[in-house]
């Protein structure tokens, strides 16, 4: 599928880059479990933001793949992990 050949790198990856200052490479998607549902394990919550870390969008959807999906329709061009 076309959104698994999108990076992904590790939030504490993405994190030390913000500290150090580091913009972005480009538009990211964070992906992660929505909690505040019943449905938890089939939520998923998606953050866009752009290079300077200012979210583009934000939405929900069924499970992590279709998330990825939208996140792309929104021109998430990598990922960084929700853990």
């Amino acid at each position: 599928m076309i959104c698994d050949q999108l990076p992904t790198i590790s939030r504490t990856e993405h994190k030390a880059r913000v500290a150090r200052g580091e913009k972005a490479s480009g538009t990211y998607a964070h992906i992660f479990p929505r909690v505040t549902t019943i449905q938890e394990h089939l939520t998923h919550s998606f953050d866009v933001r752009d290079e300077d870390d200012r979210v583009i969008t934000q939405g929900a959807t069924t499970g992590p793949t279709m998330a990825r999906m939208r996140a792309m329709e929104y021109g998430a061009t990598f990922f960084v992990d929700s853990l």
